[in-house]
């Protein structure tokens, strides 16, 4: 036969049971709190060896499109591809883009190491996008959270020679958001190793048909 269980034991017991919802509460509090930080805007950018050539990609959003008392967002016309110490433009043409000027426009770099060496692309692709330190730069009729992507290809270039170290980050900031960027390189396999991939697929290859 059982023992009975005492007072104490059964008030543990109902103790241990109303801290479980306690903790999920708290779990989904957490889980929500996550969502809300990654839910605000930012710009991931990238520069990346890759092969002989250095590539700059970007992707997400700005934070905040509406400039406060003293700046100014209207259509602008301008064209720019550059890469230099104030920042990085992709503004191929001379189709209608948003600039936001004035107060509140503009980012400046707040960690990390960035070039000081100008260089143009010479070619890009995605959205109008740029910015440096009186300037930003967005596609027409922008609306902040919208996503925004491109890329800047340098051909026959290197980090080095563009102003950049590997494993370089950091951060500019400003009225729109948050530009965060890394230097990286991109493994591009050699024709040697393309070759035995190749022989080693075919070996595979001739031993099913037997």
């Amino acid at each position: 036969m059982r023992p009975a269980r005492s007072e104490d034991a059964r008030s543990a017991s109902r103790l241990r049971w109303h801290r479980v919802p306690v903790a999920v509460c708290a779990l989904g509090l957490a889980a929500v709190g996550f969502q809300s930080q990654e839910a605000r805007g930012a710009i991931t950018l990238t520069v990346s060896q890759q092969g002989a050539n250095v590539v700059i990609d970007y992707s997400g959003s700005w934070d905040t499109w509406a400039a406060p008392a003293g700046g100014t967002i209207e259509s602008s016309s301008t064209t720019d591809e550059v890469v230099y110490i104030r920042g990085v433009f992709n503004l191929p043409d001379s189709s209608p883009k948003d600039i936001w000027s004035g107060t509140g426009a503009g980012l400046t770099l707040d960690s990390g190491s960035w070039t000081t060496v100008l260089t143009t692309p010479d070619s890009t692709t995605g959205d109008n996008f740029g910015w440096k330190d009186t300037f930003t730069y967005a596609p027409l009729n922008y609306v902040a959270g919208n996503q925004i992507s491109g890329s800047l290809t340098f051909n026959n270039n290197t980090l080095g020679a563009m102003g950049f170290t590997l494993g370089d980050s950091g951060t500019f900031s400003g009225g729109a958001g948050t530009v965060n960027f890394s230097v990286g390189a991109t493994a591009v396999p050699s024709a040697g190793l393309a070759g035995l991939a190749t022989v080693g697929l075919a070996g595979v290859s001739r031993r099913r048909r037997r």
